[in-house]
């Protein structure tokens, strides 16, 4: 006969499978266990769960079906009711079976009404007949994604387009702007770019940023600043997200903000700390937004921030008179909030031309403003082109050179902070010069180090 611990077991995991039948719909559980907690679906998302609330959540239903229980029984169930939803999925979001494993289907995303395929609908393509291009709410789709507004193929947003044409420079850059809200719709980071907007105070940028929001809705992107990306413990805020959108950009950020902002862009994994959980590894999810009036200066010498930024102008002053921050605001009966439908079939035409192209389409202007911000900001590509050229006999000494950097920095005003060494002065000398290499000489019975194939102008 089995113990009495081991009948408590059994009735334990008896009632844990009463709870996950009944809260079932159409044959799928809705409750599951993935990375240390609980995960219920609702209204087409699923919603993270504090153990309590689940305990709490488990005491409803059994007691709804008339079974005698106690916080202590339902905290027990709920143990059991974790071994038995384990989810097994590797990739975030994904479709799942009745067992928690991944299985085939296409990126979706749940909008107020409708489960949509936008991938298909943004290639204008037919799905299977068992696969629609809208369907109803299914918790098969495991998500925590879900837009605020409901599927309208017939909305348009013409207040949102009023405004992206008078605060950008032209159609193209419109374009480019589509293109991205369409990439931001994604789970992925794919391309390893960010969008900055670029212009002075009031031109505009906060006011488009406001339109992405409305696009996402505000459970779906974060706002960490860059320099909050130097806290170990800000970056679980982006895990999920589909966007982070930063509003204010310091002129000088630390190495370590640096750094994890390189690693953000790039998509790569990165073990991260959030308070009173262990270090574990994120894989971003989110892409990036930023708005800011200069650019800051970077430490990066190889140039890998500066290759990820894909900036668009603002270039228009707004006028107070023309500036509506009701707009936005739901309070006030925001128009441009009831425009969500119209900004999401934006953002899918956008997402066709980003998959008919297979790359994110960038303006003329933009492609001009990033040659010129990206010399301008990294002083020391500009340094090394203003006062060096190639010369196949000649021969520059590390010496002379980082003596006639500092004295071009303290002309220039550059931070004693943002100033570099030898070694990242070198590597952007070899980069700009083809035939530069490192090189050693004996000049006056003395071994020096320098440069061969550049000269001094």
């Amino acid at each position: 006969m089995p113990d009495d611990s081991a009948k408590d077991k059994l009735r334990f995991r008896d009632l844990a499978q009463h709870v996950r039948q009944v809260t079932s719909v159409n044959g799928m559980p809705v409750i599951w266990y993935w990375k240390g907690r609980f995960w219920i679906w609702s209204e087409g998302v699923y919603e993270p769960q504090h153990l309590e609330d689940t305990v709490l959540f488990v005491l409803k239903h059994l007691m709804s079906a008339g079974i005698d229980s106690s916080h202590w029984v339902a905290t027990q169930v709920a143990h059991a009711l974790a071994a038995m939803s384990m989810l097994f999925i590797e990739k975030y979001p994904c479709w799942i079976t009745t067992q928690g494993k991944e299985r085939d289907g296409p990126y979706s995303i749940a909008l107020a009404n409708k489960l949509v395929d936008i991938n298909a609908l943004a290639l204008d393509r037919e799905a299977r007949p068992e696969r629609p291009v809208v369907s109803s709410h299914d918790p098969a789709w495991f998500s925590t994604t879900r837009l605020p507004y409901a599927w309208d193929p017939d909305c348009q947003a013409p207040l949102a387009l009023k405004l992206f044409r008078e605060n950008l420079t032209g159609p193209e850059a419109v374009a480019m702007l589509r293109g991205f809200m369409g990439y931001f719709l994604l789970p992925t980071t794919r391309e390893h770019k960010a969008l900055f907007l670029y212009g002075k105070r009031g031109t505009g940028k906060s006011a488009i940023a406001n339109t992405v929001r409305v696009l996402l809705g505000k459970r779906n992107f974060s706002q960490l600043s860059i320099s909050q990306f130097g806290n170990r413990f800000a970056m679980p805020r982006t895990e999920g997200m589909m966007l982070n959108i930063t509003d204010e950009v310091c002129s000088v950020i630390s190495a370590q903000a640096e750094e994890r902002l390189k690693w953000f862009m790039s998509g790569s994994s990165m073990d991260i700390e959030d308070k009173n959980v262990r270090m574990y590894a994120m894989d971003p999810t989110a892409k990036l937004l930023v708005c800011l009036n200069e650019y800051p200066r970077f430490h990066d010498t190889e140039g890998a921030i500066w290759r990820r930024i894909c900036p668009l102008r603002c270039p228009n002053k707004v006028s107070d008179e023309k500036k509506d921050t009701r707009l936005y605001d739901e309070r006030e009966g925001g128009k441009l909030v009831g425009e969500g439908p119209g900004i999401f079939n934006f953002a899918i035409r956008g997402l066709g031309e980003y998959l008919k192209a297979g790359r994110l389409l960038i303006c003329q202007d933009s492609e001009r403003e990033w040659a010129t911000a990206s010399a301008e900001n990294c002083g020391v590509r500009t340094f090394v082109t203003e006062n060096l050229r190639s010369e196949p006999d000649g021969y520059v000494s590390s010496k002379n050179l980082r003596e006639l950097y500092e004295h071009w920095c303290d002309q220039n005003g550059v931070d004693r902070r943002e100033r570099v060494g030898v070694v990242p002065l070198g590597r952007v000398v070899r980069r700009e010069f083809s035939g530069a290499s490192s090189k050693s000489r004996r000049l006056a019975g003395m071994t020096v180090n320098g440069f061969t194939g550049v000269t001094l102008i």
